[in-house]
């Protein structure tokens, strides 16, 4: 589904000011894609893939870190990255996230976007 369509047209005039460039943004992708599978994830923490429906019915994969000895009825944290909705989320961001989960207690949830 092709979601640049989707976005809102105030918000797409202020991207276009954005000077990206567009080999820049997709290699950077392809690195950031793999550093993210390269971060381990801890013992202490659970980590899994969900699939959620968003706007207009498009749907974007979200990690979730669990910390392992949690109950069911734990906090959430919401962790947005940024990534001037170009990037993809890199591996440093998977790690604050972990630490976020295995230092809070809190279920994070991870959507990845760009």
């Amino acid at each position: 589904m092709d979601y640049k369509n989707l976005i809102d047209p105030e918000l797409r005039k202020s991207a276009h000011r954005y000077p990206f460039n567009k080999g820049v943004v997709i290699g950077g992708n392809i690195y950031q894609t793999a550093e993210w599978r390269f971060i381990k994830t801890p013992s202490e923490v659970e980590e899994k893939e969900i699939v959620l429906q968003g706007h207009n019915g498009l749907s974007f994969k979200t990690s979730v870190f669990t910390p392992k000895e949690a109950g069911n009825n734990i906090p959430a944290l919401l962790y947005v990255h940024g990534g001037a909705f170009s990037y993809k989320a890199a591996g440093y961001q998977k790690k604050l996230a972990l630490i976020y989960a295995k230092k809070t207690g809190c279920k994070v949830f991870f959507p990845h976007y760009h």
